[in-house]
């Protein structure tokens, strides 16, 4: 097997600059220091080429795929394979390449201090005194995309980047519709593992209850296939965008009783190494089927039952997930969620969204632990609705979007990704192609990484600057 694959292709250092100004007391502080590049791009590029994308949606490097800044509370470890969007630090502004006077979690590139220098590029970025306020300890370079498709946005909380890699060929080698449900990636070998929807689904049989009397009795057969996906590192004679038939590796069977639902829908990974089904509907109680992933048996273990308030859930077998061994569960109001520890019952936790916010759609489990989802409330004064984006960290803080939207077709949250992968790759992230098997790039991975040497407090009192300066190394 030849790949052609480079571990170490791009030599680049950082260096951040951090200027606090004091309009009250005319005071500046300055923080600065070299930081660490990651193997976000060694994934990003091949992608891109992969996907068939031209050069110039994540080139020059500077300005796309280390074109955007985010800023959290928290330290990130210091590792090159650290790439996924952290939740052990929460987000606590960004900026893209535009210019932003509105919202208090969004900057603006300053375009008249950003420019090329001899040996590399820098970029400036400014908060005003209402931006980024509150306790920074870290930051990180990400990839910038705006414009295009109104199911993206350049900002941390949208996933997904629109650059498309094709999924799965059907026997007639063509993308159908409707291909199957993801449920893992083999990153070494490059395997997409997901349940089929073309072939399965739901049979019933008659059975006599206790009484004598007919009843049916249903199951659903999940049918597991996988199809060869490069994405990151190809064979000689792969192309690009290629659409491979997938084959079947195993099939289970879940005997679902008296309902006829069918389930193969609702299976999604929960990033502990199984895929998980969600059932919620008695007051109170959770039901977690769980499929073995690590090491790509797909089988079938003892369900786990939990026991929690005295609370109803969101019933919708989509809505809700788990992550990190955690299940996440939505109300009935929508204005809650429940956290819910599965390997023990009595670790369970209450989260609310600030007040006048409901929940929408239902949740995605992120790769490090914890939920994204999307909440709206109504515009006051006015018939419009305001959607917004939100994570839900495993610690149960949730950190909401300032900007508005008035359509939720905006935000990729719309239709999640149903699984992110190893090599930076989410699948299923649009209402139409959520079943196609297509991936996408993901929107926020961590390009570089600098923990400040001391923590700043960012006050209304003060602006800042962060001037970030790559530079290429021969």
């Amino acid at each position: 097997m030849h790949y052609i694959y480079m571990e170490e292709l791009y030599m680049i250092k950082g260096h951040v600059a951090i200027e606090l100004h004091n309009h009250k007391t005319g005071l500046r502080d300055r923080i600065e220091g070299d930081n660490m590049i990651t193997n976000a791009l060694n994934y990003a590029i091949p992608f891109t080429m992969g996907a068939n994308y031209s050069a110039d949606s994540i080139m020059p490097l500077c300005k796309r795929a280390l074109g955007g800044l985010m800023l959290f509370d928290g330290t990130l470890t210091e590792d090159k394979n650290n790439m996924f969007f952290p939740t052990e630090a929460h987000l606590v502004a960004s900026a893209g390449r535009g210019l932003n006077t509105t919202n208090t979690d969004r900057g603006s590139l300053n375009s008249a201090e950003t420019y090329q220098t001899d040996t590399g590029y820098q970029s400036v970025w400014d908060f005003s005194t209402s931006q980024a306020n509150g306790t920074i300890k870290s930051l990180a370079l990400t990839l910038n995309y705006s414009g295009g498709s109104m199911y993206y946005a350049d900002t941390p909380y949208s996933f997904s980047a629109p650059f498309t890699r094709i999924g799965a060929a059907n026997d007639s080698g063509s993308v159908g519709l409707n291909m199957g449900y993801p449920l893992c990636y083999d990153t070494e070998n490059q395997y997409l593992y997901f349940i089929s929807k073309l072939v399965g689904g739901v049979t019933s049989r008659k059975e006599q209850d206790e009484s004598g009397n007919n009843v049916y009795k249903y199951s659903c057969d999940c049918h597991v296939m996988k199809t060869y996906y490069p994405t990151t590192k190809f064979k000689l004679a792969d192309t690009s965008n290629a659409k491979n038939s997938a084959i079947e590796v195993c099939t289970f069977t879940e005997e679902t009783g008296t309902s006829s639902v069918d389930t193969r829908q609702y299976w999604k990974p929960g990033y502990d190494g199984y895929a998980y089904r969600l059932e919620t509907w008695e007051t109170g109680k959770i039901c977690a089927h769980r499929l073995k992933l690590s090491d790509y048996s797909f089988e079938m273990l003892e369900d786990i039952n939990a026991t929690c308030k005295s609370v109803s859930f969101d019933h919708d077998y989509s809505h809700n997930v788990v992550s990190k061994g955690y299940a996440y569960i939505i109300n009935s109001s929508n204005q809650s969620l429940y956290i819910v520890n599965l390997s023990n019952a009595v670790d369970v936790s209450e989260v609310t969204l600030p007040s006048g916010w409901k929940m929408t759609n239902g949740l995605t489990a992120l790769k490090n632990g914890g939920v994204e989802g999307a909440a709206y409330k109504g515009i006051s004064g006015t018939s419009s609705t305001d959607y917004r984006p939100f994570i839900c960290y495993p610690d149960g803080k949730i950190v909401m979007s300032d900007t508005t939207k008035t359509s939720i077709s905006y935000y990729p949250e719309f239709a999640p990704p149903r699984l992110i992968t190893d090599n930076l790759m989410s699948i299923g992230t649009s209402a139409y192609d959520g079943y196609q098997l297509y991936g996408r790039l993901l929107n926020n991975y961590l390009g570089t990484i600098y923990n400040l040497p001391q923590p700043i407090v960012k006050t209304a009192a003060s602006s800042m600057k962060v001037v970030y300066t790559l530079t290429d190394i021969d």
